[in-house]
């Protein structure tokens, strides 16, 4: 049994998924039927291996896509019985109808279909939440995905949840009730990281401790992900930024221990240019390394970001190994310098 999370280790990620459960709480009566509720239980957080072995052969999940200057995927799961439930209910179906649906174990065409339609109603009521949240933003959507069926073996839980085994899972848990049928349990589930870039919050239950802090600033989502993925359980903590002006903010509110940047960030290798000089005049930040990255090494635009006060360079795609080299030795040696 997983040790359930207190509100000190996530905050930001915690109240965004308690209001997004809260507004579902409002809108369930309202998609599901009257005398029909939903109660918060708890947060618990744990490695996918560990949350597989949770996960009943017969469950349900509704995936829901998280889209805008964020990205990555969220997943609603119910065991059998509350799906036929949920569909009974939703098609108006007496109370002695569905119990007849339960005693066969019965999910008809028209129970996947209101099932379906369930799933849609759903993700109207977390991008409200979502929208809520980042007002800014363009794009910003949660939108549902797909349903996936049982029976599900170990391999395709990991294509589902897009998580590997030792990958950490944030698991929300509600208990729901309709009518007069036995209370059900439904867990919405979020892999760590994708809760980590949507508040730069460390979500996590291990006994690892952070011991540096990257910052990243790229426009290209994909870079910033496999950037996470290789510091993924290795001490390190990628922050993502995808402008100057946010960059330079961060750095001011948010202890940062080493910055990487796209030379051409915004499609311009003046601009991350730019940004290394920012930060260099800057009397707060310009004991901070900043290490250039490119997808062209030419040997100009190396000489210019040693000239400005660059670090290091590195070129993409990036190899883990030499990416761990130049970000621990830069790092040892600011800890050396103070």
């Amino acid at each position: 049994m997983t040790k359930e999370l207190q509100l000190s280790n996530f905050p930001k990620l915690e109240s965004f998924i308690k209001e997004i459960l809260d507004r579902f709480a409002v809108d369930w009566p309202k998609i599901v039927g009257q005398g029909a509720n939903l109660v918060f239980q708890g947060f618990d957080c744990l490695q996918f291996d560990e949350f597989k072995k949770e996960i009943d052969n017969n469950i349900f999940v509704l995936e829901y896509e998280i889209s805008g200057e964020r990205e990555g995927r969220m997943h609603l799961m119910f065991a059998l019985r509350d799906v036929i439930i949920i569909s009974g209910s939703i098609l108006m179906e007496e109370e002695d109808e569905i119990k007849k649906s339960l005693s066969a174990n019965k999910i008809t065409d028209d129970y996947m279909d209101a099932f379906g339609e369930f799933g849609n109603q759903v993700a109207a009521s977390f991008e409200t939440i979502y929208r809520k949240a980042f007002p800014d933003e363009d794009d910003n959507h949660i939108r549902f995905v797909k349903m996936h069926n049982p029976p599900f073996e170990s391999d395709k839980l990991n294509g589902v949840f897009s998580a590997e085994a030792d990958d950490e899972v944030l698991v929300t848990r509600t208990q729901c009730s309709i009518w007069s049928f036995d209370k059900g349990d439904i867990s919405l589930s979020i892999v760590a990281d994708i809760g980590e870039s949507l508040f730069d919050e460390i979500v996590t239950a291990s006994t690892k401790k952070t011991f540096a802090h990257i910052m990243y600033v790229d426009n290209e989502k994909k870079e910033i992900a496999n950037l996470k993925k290789m510091f993924r359980n290795s001490g390190y903590f990628v922050h993502a930024c995808y402008g100057a002006d946010t960059a330079i903010a961060k750095l001011q509110q948010e202890k940062i221990d080493i910055v990487l940047i796209n030379t051409d960030f915004n499609k311009n290798d003046e601009e991350g240019l730019a940004l290394c000089v920012r930060i260099k005049r800057n009397m707060l930040l310009e004991d901070i390394p900043v290490i250039m990255t490119s997808e062209s090494a030419t040997k100009k635009l190396v000489l210019d970001c040693v000239r400005i006060g660059a670090a290091d360079f590195l070129v993409k795609p990036f190899k883990k190994d030499q990416v761990f080299s130049k970000v621990e030795k830069r790092i040892k040696r600011k800890k050396l310098s103070k």
